[in-house]
């Protein structure tokens, strides 16, 4: 099966360049069929994306009629679930964070470097097909769809100060609360929360979503069941409620803005900082990074060592040390235990690609930095705010570092 593959830019000769780059990605996978596409502006990319799906978009940002900026945020309020790559001369990183925010998932600078491109393109292949699959999430909270979303946002309730925050968080931070049902709701797991802290039963309240509804779950709700159903026949449906166990779930549906946003929407999108992560932990975070920042720009310089990658191996294990408390964040915390292990499993490998790798390590450590401070200090449109950027890079990382080990044992393999 091919893949669709549209490429954005004004320039003639800078489409033939990825054009040709992509067709020689093809002839060393000859299994892998590509099926390229081409539009000059943002306005034809958006016209483009609302006629046919394209598994990765290439996205120049300086563009006549509607740059990329624009062209990103608007196929990314469509649900158009396409990965979308920059690709600009621009390398500052007032523009790249632009994009980024806007839905690019990573940057590339031109000129492209088409080595680097043909090792990033399976990668970006394999994260467009992943998010294509029916994923199921095994470890859902809510008793009503399994088939949720992985990320969700948990309180965790010990007192009227807690409970107070998750009436806070949705009731005055959050735009559901322009939904009076919706409101309502909370207002009534509010009222349960609170007898339950009266009688002094600590719980937590779970927070999910799938494709069309949001889900709140109450766990230890043991206490409440001998007047629970009473309560609850008076307030809803059988169908937007569900006791299972211990668990009381709420099934609230998607109105039709939520479902597909209009793209006006995004120009005014709200920033959120998301506090489920202690504040001597923040703190934590960023010594580290910070650190990590002065390790990792030794990468290029030609004269790392071993002691120098440990280093680097050792604050990224740090890192996953402070995150692994937090399932919230457990996508980008995998990412980041795995590159540990296969820094320390490939320090030779790691020493050899260093000028092939330098800028992966640098933009990596640079997206982690803003991850904590746009997540946890000044506000971040969703909370998996560039989780799609910081996996790609930890992945493309491993898969250097691991490549010449493998190729290595391929030489071996007739030794006696």
């Amino acid at each position: 099966m091919s893949k669709n593959i549209l490429i954005v830019d004004d320039n003639k000769n800078n489409r033939l360049t990825l054009q040709f780059i992509l067709e020689d990605w093809e002839e060393e996978n000859p299994k892998n069929k590509l099926e390229i596409s081409f539009a000059e502006d943002g306005v034809e990319a958006v016209n483009m994306t609302k006629q046919k799906y394209y598994d990765i978009i290439l996205m120049d940002i300086m563009m006549p009629n509607m740059d990329g900026i624009e062209a990103t945020k608007v196929i990314r309020n469509s649900g158009v679930a396409s990965l979308i790559i920059a690709c600009s001369a621009l390398s500052d990183n007032k523009h790249k964070n632009m994009i980024l925010e806007a839905g690019a998932e990573d940057y590339l600078t031109k000129p492209i470097n088409s080595e680097l491109f043909i090792k990033r393109f399976s990668t970006y292949l394999n994260l467009s097909e992943k998010r294509l699959e029916k994923s199921y999430n095994n470890n859902a909270e809510n008793v009503i769809n399994s088939d949720v979303y992985h990320r969700k946002t948990i309180f965790t309730i010990n007192d009227e100060v807690s409970l107070g925050e998750f009436w806070e968080y949705f009731l005055l931070q959050n735009s559901f609360s322009d939904r009076e049902e919706f409101a309502d709701m909370i207002r009534f797991i509010y009222g349960l929360g609170n007898y339950q802290i009266k009688q002094n039963y600590k719980f937590h309240i779970y927070f999910e979503e799938s494709i069309d509804s949001y889900y709140l779950t109450m766990d230890n709700a043991l206490l409440l069941q001998p007047t629970l159903l009473n309560k609850l026949e008076n307030n809803y449906s059988l169908s937007e409620y569900k006791i299972v166990g211990n668990k009381l779930s709420f099934n609230f549906i998607k109105k039709e803005s939520e479902l597909k946003v209009e793209p006006t929407k995004q120009e005014n999108q709200e920033l959120y900082v998301y506090d489920f992560i202690d504040s001597n932990d923040i703190s934590i975070l960023r010594d580290i990074l910070q650190e990590q920042k002065k390790s990792v720009n030794k990468v290029s310089t030609g004269s790392i060592c071993k002691d120098d990658v440990n280093i680097i191996q050792q604050q990224i294990h740090e890192l996953t040390t402070v995150l692994e408390n937090y399932v919230e964040v457990y996508l980008i915390t995998d990412a980041l235990q795995c590159l540990a292990i296969d820094i320390s499993e490939n320090i030779e490998s790691f020493i050899t690609f260093s000028n092939e790798i330098d800028e992966l390590c640098v933009n990596l450590n640079k997206d982690l930095i803003v991850w904590v401070e746009k997540l946890f200090v000044v506000g971040a449109p969703s909370i998996d705010f560039l989780d799609n950027s910081i996996i790609s890079n930890a992945n493309m990382i491993s898969d250097f570092i691991k490549e010449l080990e493998e190729v290595e044992d391929e030489e071996g393999m007739f030794d006696f």
